[in-house]
């Protein structure tokens, strides 16, 4: 591969030598690399999984002759939304109403980032957006005076975001490439690749990633009216929860490509003036990624319920003057996860794993004489303390924090009649947190004398 029109110098990798004659490991002076012959990479030294990947990257449309601006692609961004929506209200009595509601937005978007077509295409690749609402509503006339109105409904959102072209896969093992197998997925798909000059955009799309939130919720109100007072008061039990089913990354892996391998000093880039060197093209076709892996994450279902009451006055104290004082009562339980995966907090007395790590122990006695000579006994670091906790596993509870008890707002607010044309409104209030104090009452108990 020749990169004389290039504009960049390819070095070879495999003559790194030190400046001053010594080995490379333990160098002293500076590290230093021939330039290919003509600027020409051999064929027998490209890789041919590079040669694979740098032809995912299609041929240029225009201008042939540059690096970069040479591909026009026609990829408009495609969007399709759907909302329909319905609402049936019906009397089973004279004092008892009912009224039910469904609705669903759903909604696909296709927005390709690079042009590129096949397994090469990334970008926000047929994602889904989806919510759906359901209630049912419940109102009843005890009197004239008293009225119930229970609603229970629950909503769903849930979104998917692929950044490649699932239905266009490619086993890695058909270029020769062995990935690891990670057993998150069943999908056999390329791994991602990436250059870090930024010209050429990334190939490959393998990562999806999910979202689901559930909101169930249960309201009771009840309204009355007395004399001069209209009083509401009630409450509510929900349950919130979020999930990430299949989102785990890229566990059919990642690579990126820069220019470390070929520069004329692999730490540092420029160090020649007027030569630009390295170029992470190169760094492909030769098969040497700077970076790259497989991810193995776990999903995660996290759920919390709460519960709340709350009481409102509505005070008509004169024909001008109408009070309004309430106060509202929320709790709110520490969040759980499915899988005990929270963090529940530090236990200083746990002996920490690395403790029975072979490779710790031996480190530690080989470094016991550096280590005696600043004043540490080695045998006081043979056994480790410290590691992290998790709600629900080992005797914790489930919550990942303490259910929060003092959360209190008190309101109040006022109407006044001015004029027949003129009403002054002011209202306010306050999120609380109690502080919860222990009283002690002693009682000294005396004769009684009749």
């Amino acid at each position: 591969m020749d990169f004389t029109d290039s504009g960049y110098t390819i070095y070879d990798p495999l003559s790194t030598s030190c400046s001053n004659g010594k080995a490379i490991t333990g160098c002293t002076g500076t590290l230093q690399r021939t330039a290919f012959p003509g600027d020409t990479i051999p064929a027998s030294r490209i890789s041919p999984i590079g040669a694979v990947v740098l032809n995912l990257y299609p041929l240029p449309k225009i201008n042939n002759s540059g690096l970069q601006n040479n591909y026009i692609a026609n990829v408009p961004d495609k969007y399709l939304y759907n909302q329909p929506m319905v609402r049936v209200d019906y009397d089973l009595t004279d004092s008892t109403r009912l009224y039910s509601l469904f609705a669903l937005q759903k909604g696909t978007e296709f927005r390709d980032s690079s042009g590129f077509t096949g397994v090469a295409e990334n970008g926000n690749i047929n994602t889904l957006r989806q919510e759906l609402m359901a209630s049912q509503d419940v109102t009843h006339i005890f009197s004239p005076t008293f009225l119930v109105d229970v609603k229970a409904s629950f909503s769903r959102f849930q979104d998917s975001f692929p950044n490649g072209n699932f239905s266009d896969l490619v086993n890695p093992t058909s270029i020769g490439l062995n990935m690891p197998s990670v057993p998150t997925t069943t999908i056999k798909q390329l791994p991602q690749f990436t250059t870090s000059d930024g010209f050429y955009p990334q190939v490959v799309g393998n990562n999806v990633s999910n979202d689901v939130y559930n909101n169930y919720i249960l309201d009771i109100d009840f309204s009355k009216t007395w004399g001069k007072h209209s009083m509401h008061f009630g409450g509510e039990l929900a349950e919130y929860q979020y999930a990430n089913p299949g989102s785990v990354g890229s566990p059919n892996g990642y690579f990126n490509f820069g220019t470390q391998y070929t520069q004329a000093n692999p730490y540092q880039r420029g160090t020649i003036p007027g030569v630009n060197d390295g170029f992470d093209v190169a760094d492909m076709l030769l098969g040497y990624p700077d970076g790259g892996g497989v991810d193995y994450n776990r999903t995660q279902f996290d759920y919390y319920p709460t519960y709340a009451m709350y009481f409102q006055d509505d005070w008509k104290v004169t024909r001008r003057l109408t009070i309004n004082v309430g106060v509202r009562y929320d709790i709110q339980t520490g969040t759980k996860e499915r899988h005990n995966g929270l963090n529940r907090g530090l236990c200083t007395l746990c002996i920490n794993p690395i403790t029975n790590d072979p490779v710790y122990q031996a480190n530690l006695t080989a470094d016991s004489a550096a280590l005696e000579a600043v004043g540490i006994n080695p045998a006081s670091l043979r056994t480790l303390y410290g590691g992290i906790e998790f709600a629900g596993a080992n005797g914790q509870q489930k919550d990942a924090y303490n259910t929060d008890y003092t959360n209190l707002g008190p309101r109040f607010g006022f109407a006044y009649l001015l004029t027949p044309k003129t009403v002054i409104r002011a209202a306010t209030e306050s999120c609380m947190r109690l502080a919860w104090k222990v009283v002690r009452l002693q009682v000294s108990a005396r004769p009684r004398v009749l």
